[in-house]
């Protein structure tokens, strides 16, 4: 009969969880950033942060690919 671990109870079962759920919504943000042009980037952080609030480094990337 296999050991049980004190590791492998209900919350290690529910950090891996949510582990894996992060990582998916991660690949599902970078997806869909993919797909936008850098116009549409900036517009987005516009919308989200206000017109040229935030995102410095971000939006100064951006501007170059204009």
């Amino acid at each position: 009969m296999a050991e049980k671990h004190k590791h492998d109870g209900p919350k290690r079962v529910a950090l891996h969880q949510r582990r894996t759920d992060r990582q998916l919504r991660a690949i599902l943000r970078t997806g869909a950033r993919s797909t936008r042009t850098p116009a549409e980037q900036v517009a987005l952080l516009d919308k989200r942060l206000g017109r040229n609030v935030g995102a410095a480094r971000e939006r100064a990337r951006l501007e170059k690919q204009l």
